[in-house]
């Protein structure tokens, strides 16, 4: 495992609903209106994540 997978594991999926209530003020319904089904929404945020540690210049 390399260190971007490493680092995207440790954002939980679990903090995916507080951040969510976060940004549409406590309104699920909101998020989900604008971002997808629930599962579409988990998938797209797990999968993201390892793209937030790559590094923009070549190793």
């Amino acid at each position: 495992m390399n260190e971007a997978e490493t680092r995207a594991e440790l954002i939980d999926s679990a903090k995916l609903t507080p951040l969510l209530k976060l940004k549409y003020h406590d309104s699920i319904a909101d998020a989900v209106a604008d971002l997808g089904q629930p599962e579409d929404i988990g998938r797209v945020f797990s999968g993201f994540q390892k793209y937030l540690y790559l590094s923009t210049t070549p190793s």
